[in-house]
């Protein structure tokens, strides 16, 4: 269910906006976090979640081997790959 909070923004002209305190706050997020930005093209909605650490082939959250700055292997998928 999406909860409208009455508050608005403008994008300036480099097509940046602030995220309210008051959401930031709600959400946990904090400077430098990470945002996932996604879309719901049948509802034109942009939803904006905290970014989640997670392996980028089977979406596992737990045992994550870095392999690049920001991107993540689960450490059975990295042998898997390393065997393939």
């Amino acid at each position: 269910m999406v909860k409208s909070t009455g508050i608005t923004r403008k994008i300036d002209e480099l097509g940046r906006m602030v995220l309210p305190k008051e959401i930031r706050d709600f959400m946990g997020i904090c400077d430098r976090d990470a945002l996932e930005f996604m879309l719901d093209e049948k509802r034109n909605l942009v939803v904006i979640r905290k970014a989640t650490r997670m392996c980028l082939r089977c979406r596992a959250t737990g045992d994550l081997k870095t392999i690049r700055q920001g991107y993540y292997l689960r450490g059975r998928c990295l042998e898997e790959l390393r065997q393939a």
